[in-house]
């Protein structure tokens, strides 16, 4: 947005949203999610045909992993009201965490007329020093608990530590027999086209923990895990009741959870010749 000299941040972002919608119709024709396949082609074709750009709706599956950093090129605290309102619609179908936490930040200093240039975000719980190489950090929004997407699967960027690609995975409202008991949280490997056939991870040790943003226990769980094609993932169907999970809500609405890997595991995140 810097080099727009002259360009209004609302059409920067229309924009930007444009070509996002063009990008996913022609470069993500195909999203595959486990052992699942959906064609995204149709529906982003239809909407760009009849100029619904702005109302439309996509799923977490048809973002790119980088989605979050695309709309970085947006300066959301410079955006008018009734433009966050549009891009918060995107936010809350592609469970974009940190976007949703940048515009309810914009939207305070509106209310509040505040300048836009001292907007500053605490994406961590206060304390908290940033993750190092071998943790991995995953920030999304709770809210009140009523959202009905809170029902479904939310995933973190990918990070990759030695060979592994992981992410953090939530069911905030629980998964399968914990579904509407307890909130389900795991560490799952991405596979790699480089992968060898057979590749495996060996045993290593992590830590999960749910952090709370005020004072008070943050809840930690630990696991030893092996990686193989055959499970990929690894974690807690039960790892807080639903009705503790307000006690670790943010005060805009968001829950933090960090994975760490034991520092003497490291050497198993390489992959097992």
């Amino acid at each position: 947005a810097d080099g727009l000299g002259g360009v209004d941040e609302d059409s920067v972002w229309d924009f930007v949203s444009s070509r996002m919608c063009i990008c996913l119709a022609e470069e993500q024709p195909m999203c595959v999610d486990g052992d699942s396949s959906t064609s995204v082609e149709s529906e982003l074709s239809d909407d760009l045909e009849s100029g619904s750009v702005d109302d439309f709706k996509v799923s977490a599956k048809t973002a790119p992993d980088d989605f979050e950093l695309f709309l970085r090129c947006v300066r959301l605290q410079y955006l008018s009201v009734a433009k966050l309102k549009q891009v918060e619609r995107w936010a809350r179908n592609l469970r974009a965490s940190e976007l949703q936490a940048g515009i309810s930040d914009a939207l305070v200093l509106h209310t509040e007329g505040r300048d836009p240039a001292a907007v500053q975000r605490s994406t961590r719980p206060p304390g908290l020093p940033p993750a190092l190489l071998n943790e991995l950090d995953y920030r999304f929004y709770y809210g009140n608990g009523s959202d009905p997407a809170l029902a479904s699967v939310h995933r973190s960027s990918p990070k990759k530590i030695g060979d592994m690609v992981m992410r953090i995975g939530v069911y905030p409202l629980g998964y399968a027999e914990a579904a509407g008991q307890a909130a389900s949280i795991w560490l799952g490997l991405e596979p790699q086209r480089d992968w060898p056939d057979g590749w495996r991870f060996s045993t290593f040790s992590f830590e999960m923990t749910l952090f709370r943003w005020t004072a008070g226990g943050n809840l930690s769980r630990r696991c030893a895990a092996d990686f193989h094609a055959q499970n990929k993932s690894w974690g807690w169907p039960r790892f807080v009741n639903i009705t503790e999970l307000p006690q670790f809500v943010g005060p805009d609405g968001f829950i933090f959870v960090r994975a760490s890997i034991d520092r003497e595991s490291l050497g198993a995140t390489v992959l097992a010749q």
